[in-house]
C-alpha cells in the first residue's frame, strides 16, 4: 500500500498567491450551499440594517455604516470549518465590501475588497456556531450585492501574513522580491509593435522607430521625453521593467507623475524598478538627455506587483527549493547596494553583517574586524558583539546587497534605499480543517533545517487552536535539539527528545501519535518511543501552523515538506518515510 493512500494533507514549495501557499493535497472541494436567497429574489430571510434594502434581486447598500451593519442570515456556519464564500458586486462607488463570521470574527483584512465584480473570501470559523455578515467594512458604503454563496471548504491551503515585503534566493542563484505580478499591462503599445502610436512627445523630442525600438532624438534642449498617460489605483505598487539602449545619450530616466519620482537607469540593458502609487491616474515619461543626441527604448511595461505576504520560494544552496520562515529583522545600513562608508550607532548585542561581492568591509570605532567577499554570487557575514557606541564600517571593492542586522544569525536581504527598512515575520497557519486531521491518530511529517542553533524554541503543529490540546514538532532551547511534544488537556503526556548533530541541516521527522502508542523517528531510525498517551475526542485537531498551538514560538527555518496522515503507520512505513 503507498504511503499516499494514507495522507491527508501535502505542503510543499508549490504554487501561490499572495497572503497563500498553496497545499498539493487535498484538492480543493466545496460542499452544499449554506445560504438561503442567496439570489436575493425575495426580500426574505435576510435581516437589514439601516442603509440596506433588498430589490430587484440585489441587496443595495445605500450610505450603510461598517462592519456590523449590514445584511446578516443566522446559522450559516458551523464550529472550527472553513469556508469558501463569494458574493457578486455592482454599481460600487465606495465603501469596502467585506465579510464576517458570528460578527465578532472577522475575514483579514487584506480580503476587504473594492470595485466591481465577484468577490470571494475562504474563512475559518470559531468555537462557535455563526451567521453570516456582509457589510461596509468603511463608513457610507454605496454598492450593489447578489449571488451570495456558503459554501464548506475543503482545502489545506495555508495563509501567509508578513504585511511587509522580503527577499530569496532564485533557482538561478539570484536575489530577488518574492513576488506576484498582474496578468494586466497598463501600458499600450510599450513594444512599438505600432511604431510611436500612443505616445507622445515634447517639443525637444522627435520619435522614430530603429531596428523594432523607440529612438527619441532631442534638439534645441537639454533633454526630451515621450509620455503615456494610464489609470492605476492609489497606494498599490507597480513594476516597471524594459529594455534600454544608452545610444548616444548622456543620461535616461524613467519619470511617474504621480509620485513625482525620477528613476536613474545606469547602463543600457534592461532596468526593473517598483512604485507606489499616489492617485488614481499617471504618466510615465521616457527622458533622453543630451542637446543633440539619442538613446533606444523598448518593452515598456508597467503591471501591478504585490509582495507583502507573498510566501518565499527559496533556492539558496542549489538543488530543491523550500519555504523561508524569518523572524523579524531591520537593516540599519543604507542604501544596501551601493558601496559607501557608514556610520551606525550599535548597542552591545550581537549583529550579523553581510554582503554579496569581491570587495571587503573594514568594522572600526566600537569593533574591529574585517570581512571579505568571495564572489559575485556568494554571499558572507560576520557575527560579532560590539561595544555600545559608533560602529564605522568602510567598504573597498565590489559590495552588493550590503546588511547589517540586530541578530545571531544573518537572514536574507532587506534592500534599503534612504533609511533603515524592517522586515516582519514570517507567519504560516491555517485553521478550520478538522475533517482533514483524524485527531484519534495519525502522524506528523516534516523535512526541515533550522537557520541557525540559536537556542530558542520553533515550532509546527497540529492543535485546537491553543497550547492545550496540540502535536507538536519543535527545535528546543537546548543546543541542537529536536522534541516530539504531546499535550492533551493543558497536560504534557508524551515529550521525546533527540539531540541532532548539527539542527541546520535538513532531517526528515515523523511523529506518530496514537493512544499508549506514540514515537518519533528521524532520518529512518526510531529515535524514542511513548506509551501513556491519552487519546484526543474525534474532532480536537483542527489547526496546522509553523508555531506552538497557539500563535507563539514561530518555526523560523526551512520547510521542504510538511505532511498529515489519518492513521499512525506501521514502523515500516514510517522508516520509509523518513529515509
Amino acid at each position: 500500500m503507498s504511503l499516499l493512500d494514507d495522507v491527508s494533507i501535502v505542503v510543499t514549495p508549490n504554487g501561490y498567491k499572495a497572503g497563500e501557499l498553496y497545499a498539493v493535497i487535498p484538492v480543493p472541494s466545496e460542499g452544499a450551499e449554506e445560504v438561503t436567497n442567496g439570489d436575493f429574489a425575495t426580500d426574505s430571510d435576510w435581516s437589514k440594517a439601516t442603509g440596506v434594502t433588498i430589490s430587484g434581486g440585489n441587496a443595495i447598500f445605500n450610505n450603510s455604516t461598517a462592519n456590523n451593519n449590514g445584511i446578516y442570515q443566522a446559522a450559516v456556519f458551523q464550529a472550527n470549518t472553513q469556508y469558501k464564500i463569494t458574493a457578486e458586486v455592482s454599481n460600487y462607488s465606495s465603501g469596502n465590501v467585506t465579510a464576517w463570521s458570528g460578527g465578532s470574527q472577522n475575514i483579514n483584512s487584506n480580503e476587504s475588497f473594492t470595485g466591481n465584480g465577484t468577490k470571494t473570501w475562504i474563512i475559518s470559523t470559531g468555537a462557535s456556531n455563526g451567521y453570516i455578515l456582509l457589510s461596509s467594512a468603511t463608513t457610507n458604503g454605496n454598492f450593489n450585492i447578489d449571488n451570495v454563496s456558503v459554501k464548506e471548504y475543503t482545502s489545506a491551503d495555508m495563509d501567509v501574513t508578513r504585511a511587509t515585503a522580503a527577499t530569496r534566493v532564485d533557482e538561478n542563484g539570484l536575489v530577488n522580491y518574492a513576488e506576484v505580478v498582474s496578468d494586466t499591462e497598463l501600458v499600450t503599445n510599450g513594444d512599438f509593435s505600432n511604431g510611436t502610436t500612443d505616445w507622445t512627445p515634447n517639443a525637444a523630442a522627435t520619435l522614430s522607430i530603429d531596428t523594432g525600438r523607440l529612438k527619441i532624438a532631442i534638439s534645441g534642449a537639454g533633454s526630451g521625453y515621450a509620455h503615456q498617460t494610464f489609470t492605476i489605483e492609489s497606494g498599490k505598487q507597480y513594476k516597471c521593467t524594459g529594455t534600454i539602449d544608452f545610444g548616444t545619450a548622456s543620461q535616461m530616466r524613467f519619470y511617474v507623475s504621480n509620485t513625482g519620482q525620477f528613476f536613474d537607469i545606469t547602463q543600457s540593458g534592461n532596468f526593473d524598478f517598483t512604485f507606489t502609487s499616489t492617485g488614481t491616474s499617471t504618466q510615465v515619461r521616457l527622458y533622453t538627455y543630451g542637446d543633440g543626441n539619442y538613446g533606444f527604448w523598448d518593452n515598456i511595461s508597467v503591471k501591478e506587483v504585490t509582495r507583502d505576504n507573498v510566501p518565499r520560494i527559496d533556492y539558496t544552496g542549489g538543488g530543491c527549493p523550500h519555504i523561508l520562515a524569518e523572524p523579524q529583522r531591520t537593516n540599519i545600513v543604507f542604501p544596501s547596494d551601493v558601496a559607501v562608508t557608514q556610520t551606525r550607532t550599535v548597542t552591545a548585542v550581537a549583529y550579523a553583517l553581510s554582503f554579496y561581492g569581491t570587495g571587503s568591509i573594514v568594522l572600526s570605532g566600537t569593533h574591529s574586524a574585517t570581512l571579505t567577499g568571495t564572489g559575485v554570487n556568494d554571499r558572507v557575514d560576520l557575527i560579532f558583539t560590539p561595544t555600545a557606541g559608533s560602529l564605522v564600517l568602510t567598504v573597498s571593492g565590489t559590495v552588493t546587497n550590503f546588511q547589517l542586522e540586530v541578530g545571531s544569525y544573518a537572514t536574507s536581504l532587506i534592500p534599503t534605499v534612504s533609511g533603515t527598512v524592517t522586515r516582519n515575520q514570517d507567519i504560516f497557519t491555517r485553521d478550520g480543517i478538522g475533517s482533514l486531521i483524524n485527531s484519534t491518530e495519525g502522524v506528523l511529517f516534516v523535512e526541515i533545517a533550522a537557520l541557525s542553533d540559536d537556542l530558542t524554541n520553533r515550532a509546527l503543529s497540529l492543535s485546537d487552536g491553543t497550547t492545550s490540546n496540540r502535536i507538536l514538532i519543535y527545535y528546543s532551547t537546548a543546543s541542537n535539539q529536536i522534541i516530539a511534544l504531546y499535550t492533551y488537556g493543558g497536560s504534557t503526556q508524551v515529550s521525546i527528545a533527540n539531540i541532532l548533530s548539527d539542527s541546520t541541516e535538513f532531517i526528515k521527522c515523523a511523529f506518530k501519535f496514537k493512544e499508549n502508542d506514540c514515537a518519533l523517528w528521524i532520518n529512518g531510525i526510531e529515535v524514542g518511543t511513548d506509551t501513556t498517551a491519552t487519546a484526543f475526542s474525534a474532532d480536537t485537531l483542527n489547526s496546522l501552523a509553523l508555531d506552538d498551538g497557539g500563535g507563539s514560538s514561530k518555526f523560523f527555518g526551512k520547510v521542504k515538506q510538511l505532511q498529515v496522515y489519518d492513521t499512525s503507520l506501521s514502523d515500516t512505513q514510517l522508516a520509509a518515510l523518513t529515509s
